[in-house]
């Protein structure tokens, strides 16, 4: 490969192109695939989440491929972070004690969150500390910019009922996707609103640190469609997400906002003038999500609780039940179907249920992760995640634009998923910005002993 520096040269380059082909490339996969449900078998065509899988897959073991090479071969030491290890490590555990093992190890089937993803995501994670070389994280985020604005433009045409993947399906598989239901290359409108409401917050961060006019106009452009992604995603949980991520930059903007003052107008006047927009021309999807919330308050105070939130109360129901009684080893990686599969019983005291068979999903990752591996893993989870905001937010004022936007748009994501679930198309590159932001940091603190000395 040449001198030490070549061949590092051309690792960091590797490196590079793994990092945005997760970020950037892994969102945009779609290819139908036969698969069945182990409750109630019905046979489906998983159009977002199969080969998402397999394309995670494939990355994750060219990224421990050229680890290895770097252990061995440059005698390079590989830093595992603690917390993410132990959750790793809980995961595994729980797997023994599964409902299904199977199911357990790859997935349930069209979410695929078994302990196959979790290892992705902790080599996805471990990779990007120890091999990303920073120069990059500009470019990296540009990649990803343009993926998203790829998402939100598909998304946007299936607000309006168009599908265009259609002109594909259908002729080849006999497949016709319902634009109402599902959102780009994303899968469903949770999904696509968990997607959007990171890079909203992110672009916006940027284009207000930002001096550069041609960046600026590019920033600018990118939040427009994201944001734009994101109310079409008709998805209220995101949009609260957003909202508290917007509450927190607020914050940190107070005391030298007269120097954005100008930016601050516009982007309000944005989110005013694409919300009408959207909602006049969409016949009211927007306002209806605001009606429909009503009503479940209504039916709330009437006595029927656990109708609220899109039925998120009887799931949330049962999910503490589930943890009560599985308390330190769950149910298992993406089990629990098999403790929400609705019964008659159900039905004559829930009519509004009678077209679900099962939940599949707790619609918190928070709960969801206890109940399904178990709370030392949500306390892992939780230790992780602030192992790596803690640090930075000591930091202060010494933070760089990119990296308050990734924190910020990461904040968004970690308050919408209080009442949303992770996806395929989502957790990759959260995985991504948070190893980023772990990078930067290793990197940072290391330029400041280097200094010292």
């Amino acid at each position: 490969m040449g001198s030490p520096e070549d061949e590092q040269r051309q690792i960091d380059i590797i490196s590079f192109i793994l990092v945005v082909m997760v970020l950037a490339v892994l969102p945009l996969v779609l290819f139908p695939k036969v698969i069945n449900t182990p409750i109630n078998t019905i046979y489906f065509w998983d159009i977002y989440g199969y080969y998402k899988m397999v394309f995670l897959i494939v990355l994750s073991m060219i990224m421990i491929t050229l680890m290895g090479f770097c252990v061995f071969g440059r005698k390079q030491r590989i830093k595992f972070c603690l917390p993410l290890s132990l959750f790793l490590l809980w995961v595994l555990v729980s797997l023994f004690f599964a409902e299904d093992l199977g199911v357990a190890f790859h997935g349930f089937p069209s979410r695929w969150q078994g302990f196959v993803a979790y290892f992705c995501y902790f080599i996805i994670f471990t990779f990007i500390v120890n091999m990303l070389n920073k120069k990059y994280i500009g470019k990296i985020l540009a990649a990803y910019f343009v993926s998203v604005c790829i998402c939100a433009i598909q998304s946007l045409l299936n607000y309006y009922g168009i599908e265009p993947l259609n002109l594909i399906l259908d002729p080849i598989w006999g497949i016709h996707t319902t634009p109402d239901i599902v959102r780009g290359t994303l899968g469903n409108r949770n999904t696509a609103g968990a997607f959007f409401a990171i890079p909203t917050i992110m672009s916006l961060v940027m284009f207000i640190k930002s001096n550069s006019k041609k960046k600026n106009v590019l920033f600018f452009l990118v939040f427009v469609l994201s944001y734009t992604g994101l109310l079409a995603s008709l998805t209220r949980v995101a949009w609260l997400g957003t909202i508290g991520a917007l509450v927190m930059a607020a914050w940190i903007f107070r005391k030298n906002y007269k120097e954005h003052l100008k930016k601050f107008v516009l982007v309000m006047l944005t989110f005013v003038v694409v919300l009408a927009f959207l909602d006049i021309s969409g016949g009211g999807k927007i306002a209806g999500r605001y009606y429909s919330l009503k009503l479940q308050i209504n039916k709330a105070r009437e006595g029927n609780i656990e109708q609220f939130g899109t039925n998120r109360i009887f799931v949330y129901g049962r999910a503490i039940k589930v943890i009560a009684e599985n308390p330190i080893v769950g149910v298992g990686p993406d089990c629990f179907a098999y403790y929400c599969t609705l019964t008659n019983e159900d039905y004559e005291e829930h009519p509004e249920l009678e077209h679900i068979g099962y939940f599949d999903k707790v619609h918190s990752d928070y709960l969801e992760y206890a109940a399904t591996m178990g709370i030392p893993a949500l306390i892992f989870y939780l230790w992780f995640l602030l192992s790596i905001f803690i640090p930075w937010i000591r930091r202060g004022k010494e933070i760089k634009p990119e990296i308050l936007a990734i924190l910020l748009g990461l904040f968004g994501y970690l308050v919408q998923a209080c009442f949303n679930f992770a996806a395929i198309s989502v957790l990759p590159g959260i995985y991504v910005l948070l190893g980023i932001l772990q990078n930067a940091l290793v990197k940072e603190n290391n330029e400041e002993i280097n200094e010292q000395a």
